[in-house]
């Protein structure tokens, strides 16, 4: 039997975990099944998104990740005065375009984000880049190579709004670093 909530994996072992599943028949309880499933399912998300070439798809991952990290941000005890602050100033719309596509974060009070595949008509930061660059730069989530396609034009962020002054380097954070 598999021990799966401390189970960390990496890709080759989901592959293999993957086709031995596939390969023998298991008599799991569903509960088991279903850890299973939800392992195998985040450990490949990276990997199925480097595979897409739709720009949602990968903002999607993005999106939750930062959507579950700044409401733990707002919930805690001491948190008030950064919660009322932060819903004061929201909501804040950040458009990403790499051409031909083009989508919208919206950051909305309470701490949710909005993906829409809609630009705002006035964007408070505005993210630029060929696709390859942006979809690349989330999956690896490395500050320094936000940092060297920035400096070598592949990928601008513009703020057009006190909102978006204030909200760049968290935006840089938000596609640069695994620590979102």
């Amino acid at each position: 039997m598999w021990k799966l909530e401390s189970l960390e994996v990496s890709t080759i072992t989901v592959k293999a975990i993957r086709d031995s599943v596939l390969s023998h028949r298991y008599t799991h309880t569903p509960k088991d099944l279903t850890r299973a499933v939800m392992i195998l399912g985040q450990a490949n998300l990276r990997e199925t998104q480097m595979n897409e070439s739709d720009l949602s798809i990968f903002l999607e991952g993005l999106r939750a990740e930062a959507e579950t990290k700044i409401k733990n941000e707002l919930s805690g005890p001491l948190s008030l005065g950064k919660r009322l602050l932060y819903d004061v100033i929201m909501p804040l719309h950040v458009n990403i375009t790499a051409d031909p596509q083009e989508c919208r974060l919206e950051f909305l009070p309470g701490g949710s984000i909005r993906l829409n595949r809609i630009l705002a008509v006035s964007p408070d930061v505005t993210v630029k880049g060929e696709l390859e660059t942006i979809r690349t730069l989330i999956i690896h989530r490395s500050a320094r190579m936000f940092e060297v396609a920035e400096r070598n034009g592949e990928i601008s962020v513009t703020s057009h709004t006190w909102k978006g002054r204030q909200a760049v380097q968290k935006v840089r954070e938000l596609l640069g670093s695994s620590s979102v």
